[in-house]
């Protein structure tokens, strides 16, 4: 699941993402981080901030590594830890000027893109509901009155910079117009995000809000048990969170976004409860895949009573497509289970030996 937190600047954006991804135990990508960290390096190599062929220049000669250990993420780019320094106002302002470069943008795309590979994720910025990753599961947009956001930044800075309240409030407006009229990826609320006013709310209440709609939300996941691999659906209902677990089954081979629904079949299956009912679907589903050599990515499912029917839609292996991490054969299925959640969503899962 991809969990995106847009907004402008002193709503609690970076503070709220991160501690949804504890809660949720997902990873967590700090956007805003990565502008800042180039921005702060351009400014040590003195390159001009106003010189896109310059910046590019030094971009195609410089990689960016996000550097993960636990809860702690560094940035390193031409040999230098920049993280000290990405959240001073000098980094901040250069950022929000870069942050205009089709250069710029085009170099940290697939870097975001990539983050979010074989893994749940929460990520902040400006855009990343509308261009980073305008199919994500759930979108949030986080907004505060403007005295109430500079009041937040002001804070923040205090410490690190003489900046006046005043100057703060007046930096943050200019900033505003900056990120909401430039031309490459404008800050604007993604027409299917949620709205949060943070102004009267603690950073908790927030998190809480975030929280269960990404719980409520139909979705797969994946978990560790053991040497085996854990798939997990969730869904309003018993047959999305069986779509989702098969979801999860194919992100065990390969990334389902790579998979083009071109071809389907329809299965149908029946058993004595739900768990045989999903170790039954599962088995089939892995079958179906073995036999037509096809991987599937769109599971439309009908559950009656003990009844399943099912179309699977996909297309055929092609390895240098989808570079299957695992051999497409028979598996063994086992702690399953289906349950209705506390929050009013059904939970499909087991464990895969493969």
């Amino acid at each position: 699941m991809i969990i995106t937190v847009d907004g402008p600047a002193g709503t609690g954006k970076s503070t709220v993402a991160r501690e949804v991804a504890r809660t949720l135990s997902y990873a967590f990508l700090d956007t805003g981080a990565l502008y800042r960290a180039v921005a702060y390096a351009l400014i040590v190599f003195k390159i001009n901030l106003s010189n896109e062929k310059a910046i590019a220049e030094f971009l195609d000669a410089n990689p960016l590594d996000i550097l993960t250990q636990g809860q702690e993420t560094r940035y390193v780019i031409a040999g230098i830890d920049v993280t000290p320094h990405i959240r001073t106002r000098e980094a901040s302002n250069a950022s929000s000027l870069i942050s205009t470069y089709a250069v710029v943008r085009s170099f940290l795309l697939p870097i975001q893109r990539g983050f979010a590979f074989h893994q749940n994720i929460v990520c902040e910025g400006r855009d990343m509901g509308t261009t980073v990753f305008p199919n994500a599961e759930v979108k949030i947009f986080l907004t505060a009155r403007p005295e109430i956001r500079a009041h937040r930044r002001f804070l923040e800075l205090r410490g690190t910079t003489s900046t006046s309240f005043e100057e703060t409030q007046k930096e943050m407006s200019e900033r505003d117009q900056r990120d909401s009229t430039r031309s490459i990826s404008p800050l604007m609320q993604p027409h299917d995000a949620s709205l949060i006013d943070t102004s009267d709310l603690s950073i908790l209440q927030v998190v809480d809000r975030i929280v269960a709609l990404a719980q409520a939300f139909p979705h797969w996941e994946h978990f560790q048990h053991q040497a085996d691999i854990g798939i997990r659906g969730i869904g309003t209902t018993i047959a999305e969170a069986f779509a989702q677990a098969a979801l999860a089954l194919t992100a065990v081979i390969t990334d389902p976004s790579s998979v083009t629904p071109k071809t389907s079949i329809t299965i149908s299956v029946s058993a004595e409860d739900l768990d045989a009912l999903l170790f039954d679907f599962l088995n089939l589903v892995i079958y179906e895949m073995e036999t037509r050599h096809m991987l599937f990515s769109q599971f439309d499912i009908t559950v009656t009573g003990s009844q399943l029917r099912a179309t699977l839609t996909g297309e055929p292996v092609d390895t240098s497509k989808h570079h299957p991490a695992v051999e497409v054969k028979a598996a063994t299925y086992y702690e399953l289970l289906v349950c209705h959640q506390s929050n009013d969503s059904w939970c499909a899962q087991c464990v895969v030996d493969v």
